[in-house]
């Protein structure tokens, strides 16, 4: 897949209406293109921290009955995030 297939993507651009919230403002990925497709963006892009905290629960297994799970979520900038993808 090239990555003009990819911008056009409808499972992709769904996915990339996130609305967490997070340091920087919400913003589209048809918005972002020119940006993180720039070699010379990436190279100089100053990267946000990571939102993370632990999720805790409580999960059942037919074999080992209750058990405590803990779930480690962390969630990118939404520029960042897009630079990942």
């Amino acid at each position: 897949m090239s990555i003009n297939e990819w911008f056009k993507d409808p499972k992709v651009l769904e996915k990339s209406k996130r609305r967490y919230a997070h340091f920087d403002l919400r913003t589209d990925l048809t918005k972002c293109k020119n940006y993180t497709t720039n070699s010379k963006n990436i190279e100089q892009h100053g990267f946000y921290p990571f939102i993370k905290y632990d999720l805790e629960y409580h999960k059942y297994n037919g074999t080992e009955g209750r058990k405590f799970k803990e779930r480690t979520i962390c969630y990118a900038s939404h520029i960042d995030s897009y630079i990942f993808q």
